[in-house]
């Protein structure tokens, strides 16, 4: 189909490089941003020569070319002075390309339909703006802080109130650790629980094994309980399976499904109250793979 001139009209705009006015195009589907040599040699650039040359990928499949020198330059759009990176190449019709980076970092809005482009307001300015009229807000003098502490606890208790005292409901198993040699043997250092800490842990070994997500066993062999300070200086229990972790087969993709990816985010999202403490048992021929060594018990349960 045609296509009149002014539809096939990209935006170009004149942008301060150096104090001098050059031809700019705004292209927001390139990833780069570079001057041409021409450019440069006119406005006196100091040029640098790339000790790592890239490449640079045209917009058909198969037509690349290679960077081999780049340049920093200072930039003046409206009231913003950057100083920013710049790749030198051998661009047709215009002096300038800037790509979508530079526009993201600054806040760079394109309108097509006056043909011009336009700055945001940067975060800080509109978190100010937003401070200095919230702040000056009468009713904001009479909110009752500790009553609305109350009010939140009391609606979201399923979740602040720490973990179950019972084991969770059972699922469908949809993930399983698969062992290169199941009849290796772990040899492993045997921890010692800080003084500081044993209270602490005995009381959660007692939660634990009255909830029933810990059974006292017997096995030949176990991985190691390690008892490590928080930062408040509370009791973390870290299972030291790294031994075991080298003996699993590796399950990994090089390229992993973005849609996956969006629609995982999107579920934790919606999701994130009921998995705010998540517990998932496990199946019982599984749980002699996953005993901390601690007096020794094995755990019914996978945090």
């Amino acid at each position: 189909p045609q296509v009149s001139p002014e539809e096939k009209q990209c935006l170009a705009t004149l942008v301060n490089v150096n104090s001098i006015n050059t031809w700019t195009l705004w292209d927001s589907d390139s990833t780069t941003m570079g001057i041409t040599p021409q450019f440069a040699q006119v406005v006196n650039i100091k040029v640098n020569k790339l000790m790592d040359p890239h490449m640079l990928q045209l917009g058909m499949v198969g037509s690349r070319s290679s960077v081999k020198f780049g340049a920093i330059v200072e930039i003046d759009i409206g009231t913003t002075h950057t100083r920013t990176y710049v790749d030198i190449a051998n661009f047709d019709c215009y002096n300038m390309i800037i790509g979508t980076p530079f526009m993201h970092n600054h806040n760079v809005v394109l309108d097509l339909a006056k043909n011009k482009k336009r700055q945001q307001y940067q975060r800080s300015q509109m978190r100010n703006r937003l401070r200095n009229h919230y702040s000056t807000t009468p009713q904001s003098k009479h909110l009752n802080i500790p009553n609305l502490r109350k009010q939140w606890f009391k609606e979201f208790k399923d979740v602040m109130k720490g973990p179950p005292d019972e084991l969770p409901l059972f699922r469908e198993v949809n993930h399983k650790i698969r062992l290169i040699d199941k009849n290796k043997r772990y040899h492993y250092y045997s921890p010692q629980c800080p003084h500081s800490l044993c209270s602490e842990f005995h009381q959660k070994l007692n939660q634990y094994i009255n909830t029933k997500w810990w059974e006292p066993q017997s096995v030949d062999q176990a991985a190691p309980l390690l008892c490590i300070p928080k930062k408040d200086r509370q009791l973390r229990t870290v299972t030291n399976s790294w031994q075991c972790n080298d003996n699993t087969i590796q399950d990994v993709t090089p390229l992993p499904d973005q849609e996956v990816i969006r629609e995982d985010v999107f579920f934790i999202f919606l999701f994130f109250k009921s998995a705010f403490i998540e517990t998932v048992a496990m199946i019982t021929n599984g749980c002699t793979k996953a005993v901390p060594k601690s007096e020794t018990y094995q755990t019914e349960t996978l945090n």
